[in-house]
């Protein structure tokens, strides 16, 4: 290619959600309001996926350790290099994190239209809960952008 010719952003989709998800459920599953669409202008383009995550929260009815997880999809395929977990090991049960943020370069090597979406889990046992945007004090918004990105 000439130089300046990749890199470049193409263009750019988002989607946000505010007020608190939240799940038991201990396979994955999509977080309401986090999935976009996106229709690559040429195969051989990239598309850079960014989700921030706010509020995020893992709690335990036991007090046990506490584990929530966290990814990113494409279409059905889990886009593993983004996968995150969130917990701790102490005897509080509640643990809340500021933003955790997903990152992902993708290569779909397709124009058909994809969607990038997050999914999330809870642990398995213990009564486990994993959240997204708890908070008692303020209105957090949790996001998903995804950039073309030419090559």
């Amino acid at each position: 290619l000439p130089s300046g010719v990749g890199g470049k952003v193409l263009q750019v989709v988002s989607d946000e959600v505010s007020g608190e998800v939240s799940t038991t459920s201990t396979s994955y599953t999509d977080i309401t309001g986090l999935s976009v669409t996106i229709t690559p202008s040429s195969a051989s383009s990239k598309i850079y996926v960014i989700a921030n995550l706010c509020g995020c929260r893992t709690n335990s009815t036991n007090h046990n350790e506490c584990n929530s997880f966290y990814n990113i999809v494409r279409n059905s395929t889990e886009l593993t290099a983004s996968r995150l977990s969130y917990g701790a090991s102490t005897n509080a049960n509640r643990k809340v994190s500021g933003t955790i943020t997903l990152t992902n370069l993708d290569e779909p090597n397709t124009t058909s239209a994809t969607t990038y979406k997050c999914q999330f889990k809870a642990k398995t046992g213990d009564g486990q809960t994993a959240r997204i945007n708890e908070s008692t004090d303020n209105t957090p918004v949790s996001s998903i952008t995804v950039m073309e990105i030419s090559t």
